[in-house]
């Protein structure tokens, strides 16, 4: 009579973009269990999953998993890929001078989630929350965040820059003005 062995295939999970984590599995009876007639419990080949790197579950299978020996009654397992932080990169620093034109950060990222832009200090700049666009309102520094919803691959992920917002540099010219000693004093005028 050949030998029933229950093989359960273990779940595994990961993040998308990491490496898949080693497939395992446990017996009944267990592996190098020593039956009565002094051979051990062992298995050759692999098990494997289904292929596919996006997010969702997939099928842990016997693969090329096997022992002529016995009855193998396999128990499935599943694989899950689950969405992970996306990369945000281009989202620099930023140094603009006080009525500089209204300006828009870009950004690349790995996620397709909707963008949404907030800042610190609305006495500094203000910002479009669906485009991006800055104002600058004042002088002094603030922190820009951009945050992307979840697009079902990557999780919600966020940035932030560091925006400056220097004087304008002005230079004022007063007008020569002359006048009659003893008369009054001209209107003092200027020029920028």
């Amino acid at each position: 009579t050949t030998k029933t062995v229950t093989v359960t295939l273990l779940d595994k999970a990961k993040k998308n973009r990491e490496v898949d984590p080693e497939l395992e599995f446990t017996s009944t009876p267990e592996v190098n269990f020593t039956l009565p007639n002094s051979s051990t419990i062992t298995f050759t080949g692999t098990i494997t999953r289904t292929a596919g790197e996006a997010v969702g579950t997939y099928s842990i299978t016997q693969g090329t998993l096997t022992n002529t020996n016995y009855n193998i009654v396999f128990v499935p397992g599943t694989f899950t890929i689950s969405p992970t932080i996306p990369d945000i990169n281009g989202f620099t620093d930023l140094t603009l001078t006080y009525g500089d034109a209204n300006i828009s950060r870009t950004y690349t990222s790995t996620s397709t989630g909707t963008p949404t832009y907030t800042i610190s200090n609305t006495n500094v700049a203000t910002i479009n929350s669906s485009t991006g666009s800055i104002t600058t309102v004042g002088v002094g520094t603030t922190t820009v965040w951009l945050s992307l919803e979840d697009d079902g691959t990557y999780e919600p992920g966020t940035a932030s820059m560091t925006l400056t917002v220097d004087a304008l540099p002005m230079t004022v010219t007063a007008d020569p003005q002359t006048k009659v000693y003893g008369a009054t004093d001209p209107e003092l005028t200027y020029k920028y």
